[in-house]
């Protein structure tokens, strides 16, 4: 594979300004890791109907990770959060904002007005709004994060750079990082190590002539980045059995959850 070193550049100082705002001290805080089972499961059912949403209403999917960087870093603070009901709240309130500041501005369908319909009428439009001015205070504005796929996105082009015409390597790194926004176990993960992680393993997947080491993917910590790497190997292989099927090529195609949302659209 021959990268271009002005596309070389390019990636990596975009790689580094995204490390530069990971490592500020509000979107640096240490998340505290969820050890209860229970908790776990909760934060897993609202990311899985996060994505339901999402889908439903054809919106970006990466909405979700900056909604559950929300979610993450306002329970670090308030870890004894544990009504699953007050957990629902802040999760509904996390995906409007992650659609009003991430999504199409001009054409938002989740309105406050759908959220509460959606929710068949179980939080009122006056608690999501409360919500909303309670996160926003808690996470001081800094609600802009280098969630990886943004990572992922800044070494794209490079990624494209190889001989074969359906190299699936930025599909597959997509999925995973969606894949890893439902894992409790990415909660206290640097993006940069997840991203990084992300390209290597789907590397690995997909059989494409690219040179990981020629990619600008520094992270800080080669520690985190195995680790995760080691999750998202167990994670790919327990969703693809057999990755040399054509399911590996038709991961953009495919959301972590079911994509098909119930007619209620319920919680």
């Amino acid at each position: 594979m021959r990268i271009s070193p002005l596309k070389t550049s390019e990636a990596a100082a975009q790689w580094q300004a995204l490390t530069k705002k990971e490592n500020h001290d509000f979107y640096n805080m240490a998340h505290e890791p969820i050890t209860r089972r229970e908790s776990q499961d909760a934060r897993a059912l609202l990311v899985q109907w996060a994505y339901k949403v999402v889908d439903r209403y054809s919106l970006d999917r990466c909405l979700v990770s900056f909604a559950f960087h929300y979610y993450d870093s306002f329970m670090s603070i308030y870890s004894d959060l544990d009504d699953f009901t007050c957990r629902q709240l802040l999760a509904i309130t996390c995906i409007y904002i992650a659609a009003k500041l991430h999504g199409n501005r001009r054409k938002n369908p989740l309105s406050i007005t759908r959220l509460v319909r959606i929710s068949k009428g179980y939080f009122e439009a006056q608690q999501i709004e409360e919500m909303e001015k309670r996160l926003i205070n808690v996470l001081a504005w800094y609600l802009n994060p280098p969630i990886p796929i943004l990572f992922i996105q800044s070494v794209n082009d490079l990624l494209s750079t190889t001989p074969e015409k359906d190299c699936a390597v930025y599909d597959i790194a997509v999925y995973l990082i969606e894949l890893s926004v439902c894992d409790h176990f990415f909660v206290t993960k640097k993006p940069s190590c997840i991203a990084a992680a992300a390209i290597q393993v789907a590397v690995e997947f997909s059989g494409c002539n690219i040179d990981v080491l020629l990619l600008p993917l520094s992270t800080g910590s080669t520690k985190m980045t195995t680790e995760c790497e080691s999750r998202m190997r167990k994670l790919y292989k327990a969703r693809f059995p057999n990755p040399d099927t054509e399911e590996t090529s038709r991961c953009s195609d495919i959301s972590p959850t079911d994509v098909m949302i119930d007619s209620n659209h319920s919680l």
